[in-house]
């Protein structure tokens, strides 16, 4: 009895992953090329990363050319990234004239619905959470320790939390710190049963 009671857990957990896989890939946002995006259909990769961020906010706009280095550090390793433009009301041609002028390498993503926000629980800008195929969180928060707190910043990062994720990742492996905490600009909608702690939104 207890064999099938194991056979039967397994069963309904496999099912869950994809129940939750299939739902996930349904979210399709609007690119700044035009076209539409399931930015969490992320077959045949190792994992998504996906880096909340606003056009006005400054410790956003501070990291574009750390995102970029990682893009091209990574994006050959089979990781998916993906910017995402978490503003409800600025115009999509603002939007667009923002990615392109910070040059962004990869897809950038507009979220105006909060579909993908609501779903990974970003918060702030900027932040980064990295997806397994599955649509497992393997790490959400900063990507780097450059911005201590508001007003606190180091000249170079000595932490490089986003990029030791990802060579855990690349070799097959869960990071050894799946959240650490982002400083930014706060995202203006919040979920009703959430209060605002810190730089981070925690659950009632």
């Amino acid at each position: 009895m207890s064999g099938i009671k194991s056979v039967l857990s397994l069963l309904f957990f496999f099912i869950g992953i994809l129940v939750q896989s299939g739902s996930a890939s349904t979210i399709e946002l609007p690119s700044a090329s035009g076209n539409r995006i399931r930015p969490l259909d992320l077959q045949g990769q190792k994992a998504g990363v996906y880096f909340f961020i606003a056009h006005d906010c400054p410790i956003a706009n501070s990291y574009a050319p750390e995102i970029n280095r990682i893009v091209k550090r990574y994006a050959a390793k089979k990781i998916s990234f993906y910017i995402v433009y978490s503003e409800i009301d600025t115009p999509v041609s603002e939007l667009k004239a923002h990615s392109k002028s910070y040059g962004y390498s990869c897809p950038s993503l507009f979220d105006k619905k909060h579909e993908l926000v609501n779903k990974v629980h970003a918060s702030v800008t900027p932040e980064v959470v990295i997806l397994s195929p599955e649509g497992v969180n393997i790490y959400r928060g900063r990507i780097d320790d450059r911005y201590l707190d508001f007003g606190k910043m180091k000249q170079e990062a000595s932490v490089h939390d986003l990029r030791d994720a990802l060579d855990f990742v690349c070799k097959g492996l869960l990071p050894t710190h799946k959240s650490t905490r982002a400083v930014g600009c706060f995202i203006p909608r919040i979920k009703a049963n959430t209060v605002l702690h810190g730089t981070n939104e925690v659950e009632k």
